[in-house]
């Protein structure tokens, strides 16, 4: 029979009430100890992996909780936790050390790094909620063993749904080229269930992979995965889901061996290296195409000073031309290049190409700039451009076109190519399909001047891969002079984002160049070492697991703009400095509560927030720090609440005798002075 993952939310006040449990909430815990009693030692996965969980009190607000991790084997070993939220967003408060694949309501925890003999992990996360019902987990398992007791027992109500939906059937698995050289097409023949399926979660070689859930024209049994390597063997299997979390059982495993070894093939050396174009300060050339078992994937462009041999420039292109700027007068260069596969194989370098700048003549005026760069048609491998000619008195020679991959927040190498085009015309080809490009075009006058580039523009080729939706909204908040907060939605849709990428420009930067990024894997950044009175501009990406994001190309885009202060908060002379940030009226008192038919202690926290705080605190038991949390909003991230605040921290045994302090994080990352201690009656 299948599993009940109690993911649907039909009655999940009611039971999040009778979940004396990991009830999770609030946006960060961080805790390297074991502050909480754990409720179950749960079962011995394959491997001697196992686990145990420590939770803190529920409510429709927030919870926090954590999974201590134990390898009692005498070898290293890897494990995958999975379980669904029954309310509210998780959020991973352990990413240094742990990756989080959410889907939905569902979560897969991996480790970054296979964990050690004898040795623990501790997972600390969080699930903030939306105040319409408790917050929860549900269906643990490590390595696919139940984990007993992460939400206690959950009674189905009247009318709940409660019936798995049947295992997939027919599982098979082919390699389909023509979806790319690392794609694996997987069919099953489709589960029934008492409602009806939902959607079917795939494992490649024992981890977790993705939820797949149909959407518009999509067939539901049937997905095209990529990431694989030749020669490899992998194996899949495939269950089905229901809107209320039941789970099928697995579908019988099929293994796929893809054609060919491993690439250690290098490519064969470009010929017929010369100069396309040649400037006052500029050179383009041009060469050969390469041949390479499987396929080039670039082209590196070195470029010496005849004189010296001393390399001056370096050049990549993904096709057989390339562009560099900046090089001195009259001066002769050479020129070769090599091309490189993507396994990495180099080919040896070509045969060197002698070239000389241009003595500067008497115009030295450059040509106007191309003006409306326009995208007239798009396919899935290729576009067509067009721009308004340039104007010069000597008259226009030719166009460079540049044609670079648009991975801005991604984490995916771009790598630029440059055309040479007569017209004001160009077909673009051998893109991928439904990826994301930027265009500039700029124009050479006889003499040898090069125009500034057109205003870039952005497309996305056809495909029927589609990227993750941009986040709903992005809101910057907590800004000093040299930092600010930035945090949205978590983004929903067919494509789940793994990851988001913020991209930040300053307002008078409108192309990019100066730009710089940054990922995380939560929907918060804190944006550090800005300019004092600097306009901003911040973009989210959110990116899947294939690296396509959001409001690439053309696609619509998330941002957000700000404007830094002249001078922190509390400065000398600011006359609307804020207190130390000191939480006021902190008191800390014993508390117990009830998990089944055990009583635990703990210690019930109050206190108000100062207007310097950020809203980030640090708690201290008997002089050690053992939480961090962020109070914010429920479901707004962008606002932290000014009203008093009650937490709970338990503890191991008695809750009389600890000392408790707490303290709060300021608008500029510094930490206010501890409160007093209190001893706990």
């Amino acid at each position: 029979m299948g599993d009940r993952t109690s993911a649907g939310r039909a009655h999940a006040g009611r039971r999040g009430q009778r979940v004396a449990a990991v009830a999770l909430g609030g946006l960060a815990i961080l805790t390297g100890c074991a502050v909480a009693a754990p409720i179950a030692a749960l079962g011995a996965p394959r491997g001697g992996v196992t686990a145990t969980a420590a939770m803190y009190a529920p409510t429709a607000w927030y919870g926090s909780g954590q999974f201590t991790v134990t390898n009692s084997t005498n070898a290293a070993a890897s494990w995958r936790l999975e379980f669904d939220t029954t309310s509210g967003g998780f959020q991973n408060n352990a990413e240094w050390s742990t990756d989080a694949t959410v889907s939905g309501s569902h979560v897969v925890l991996r480790p970054k790094r296979a964990l050690s003999p004898g040795q623990q992990d501790v997972i600390s996360f969080g699930v903030a909620g939306t105040g319409a019902d408790i917050v929860g987990i549900a269906g643990c398992s490590i390595d696919d063993t139940p984990v007993a007791g992460c939400s206690g027992p959950i009674e189905p109500g009247p009318g709940d749904d409660t019936e798995a939906p049947t295992p997939p059937r027919a599982l098979t698995a082919q390699a389909n080229p023509s979806a790319g050289a690392d794609a694996v097409h997987l069919m099953w023949e489709p589960s029934s269930d008492n409602v009806g399926v939902r959607g079917y979660s795939i494992e490649r070689n024992g981890e977790h992979l993705l939820d797949h859930e149909p959407s518009g024209g999509e067939l539901p049994t049937m997905v095209d995965l990529h990431g694989h390597e030749p020669g490899q063997q992998y194996t899949y299997r495939v269950r089905a889901y229901d809107a209320a979390g039941n789970r099928s059982d697995w579908s019988r495993s099929v293994e796929l061996t893809l054609p060919g070894a491993a690439d250690t093939e290098s490519p064969s050396t470009p010929s017929g290296l010369q100069p396309q174009l040649v400037g006052v300060d500029s050179i383009t050339v041009g060469w050969r195409r390469s041949a390479d078992n499987v396929g080039v994937a670039r082209y590196e462009v070195r470029l010496r000073e005849r004189a010296s041999d001393d390399v001056v420039a370096m050049a990549s292109s993904t096709n057989t031309t390339a562009l560099i700027r900046g090089l001195r007068s009259s001066v002769e260069y050479i020129a070769d290049v090599r091309a490189i596969d993507a396994a990495g194989n180099v080919s040896a370098w070509s045969g060197v190409t002698p070239v000389t700048t241009r003595t500067p003549a008497a115009d030295r005026t450059p040509p106007s700039a191309p003006a409306n760069l326009r995208i007239l048609e798009r396919s899935a491998t290729s576009a067509d451009a067009a721009w308004n000619a340039s104007t010069d008195a000597s008259g226009i020679e030719a166009y460079l076109v540049t044609v670079e991959p648009d991975t801005r927040g991604t984490g995916r190498p771009s790598t630029p190519s440059v055309i040479v085009v007569p017209s004001t015309e160009l077909t673009i080809e051998h893109l991928e399909q439904f990826s994301a490009y930027g265009i500039i075009v700029r124009a050479v006058d006889r003499a040898g001047n090069l125009s500034v580039g057109a205003a870039a523009t952005y497309f996305t080729t056809l495909g029927d891969h589609p990227a993750p939706l941009p986040p709903a909204s992005l809101s910057a908040h907590d800004t000093t002079a040299t930092q600010t907060v930035l945090t949205w939605p978590v983004t929903t849709g067919a494509t789940p984002a793994v990851r988001y990428g913020v991209v930040l420009r300053t307002a008078s930067d409108p192309v990019g160049t100066g730009a710089e990024t940054l990922t995380t894997t939560e929907p918060l950044a804190v944006l550090r070492a800005l300019r004092p009175s600097t306009a901003y501009v911040a973009e989210v990406i959110a990116v899947d697991e294939h690296g396509h994001g959001s409001g690439l190309g053309d696609a619509p885009r998330t941002t957000v703009s700000f404007e830094t202060l002249a001078k922190d908060p509390g400065d000398p002379g600011d006359p609307g400095a804020p207190a130390d940030g000191t939480p006021r009226a902190f008191t800390a008192a014993a508390d117990t509560y009830r998990d089944g038919d055990h009583h635990y202690e703990r210690i019930a926290l109050s206190w108000t927030p100062d207007p310097g705080a950020t809203g980030r605190y640090e708690i201290f038991l008997d002089d050690r720090l053992v939480q961090t949390l962020l109070v914010v909003n429920a479901g707004d991230y962008s606002q932290r609440p000014a009203d008093p605040q009650q937490r709970f921290l338990p503890v191991a045994g008695s809750a009389s005798g600890h000392r408790v302090a707490i303290r709060a994080q300021r608008a500029d990352g510094t930490w206010s002075p501890r409160t007093d201690p209190i001893t706990v009656d």
